[in-house]
């Protein structure tokens, strides 16, 4: 069962309307939303939301990946994106190896139960997504992942990003490939 999220108007000081903030928490809202329905359809033996986002990375990354290259993608330190990994290893969901290039260097790549679970998890990712957003016709879903671009685009240091490529955002909510 989808829960809505309350209607609600913030002021600041003078009184004006706050509507960034207002925006804010209802982005937040919908993620909180979004995490429960995935929690409540994953249940409690399967990976976490941490562990879940890791795992369409590195499956969108399409090759082994270096560790430091997880962690600025997921925008985590690198002792967080080797504990992550660790969990990730123990159920078998990705392998550790060297990059032939730089034998110091650890890389991590999706094993095929990985892509399973990715295929898996996206699949009732998009459900409860669905369900969230039901009440918009598709004009206004289209609006809305519109702006979310462009915010998201608004924030990466550099040139804004091409449609297509590894760091826009596309419809299904990640990165292209």
């Amino acid at each position: 069962m989808v829960r809505k999220i309350p209607e609600r108007s913030r002021a600041t000081a003078d009184g004006a309307s706050d509507v960034a903030s207002e925006v804010a928490d209802l982005l937040q809202g919908i993620t909180h939303l979004m995490r429960r329905e995935a929690r409540h359809e994953l249940g409690s033996d399967s990976v976490t939301w941490a562990q879940m986002r890791a795992l369409r990375v590195l499956d969108r990354m399409g090759e082994p990946a270096r560790m430091s290259e997880l962690a600025d993608e997921l925008n985590i330190a690198r002792r967080s994106a080797t504990s992550l990994v660790d969990e990730l290893v123990a159920r078998g969901l990705v392998v550790r190896g060297h990059d032939p290039l730089d034998r110091r260097a650890v890389t991590v790549a999706v094993t095929p139960a990985g892509r399973g679970r990715v295929v898996e998890l996206s699949a009732r990712r998009r459900r409860a997504a669905v369900g969230l957003l039901s009440g918009l016709s598709d004009e206004e879903l289209g609006a809305l992942r519109d702006l979310l671009r462009r915010v998201v685009a608004s924030t990466r240091s550099g040139p804004s990003p091409v449609p297509g490529s590894p760091h826009s955002v596309e419809p299904h909510g990640g990165h292209a490939r």
